[in-house]
């Protein structure tokens, strides 16, 4: 029983972990999008 527990555990702190994973990478991409060398090579258009 005990063993079921900390499985269900580990793997729900796992996917918290994944998704503030993902929320970053999100960011650093819309981040990117914003004021990334292709926008700015491409400034004067």
């Amino acid at each position: 029983m005990d063993e079921n527990v900390d499985d269900a555990t580990i793997n729900e702190a796992e996917e918290v972990q994944d998704e503030a994973l993902e929320k970053e990478d999100e960011k650093k991409k819309a981040r990117l999008r914003k004021r990334g060398p292709y926008r700015k090579a491409h400034a004067n258009w």
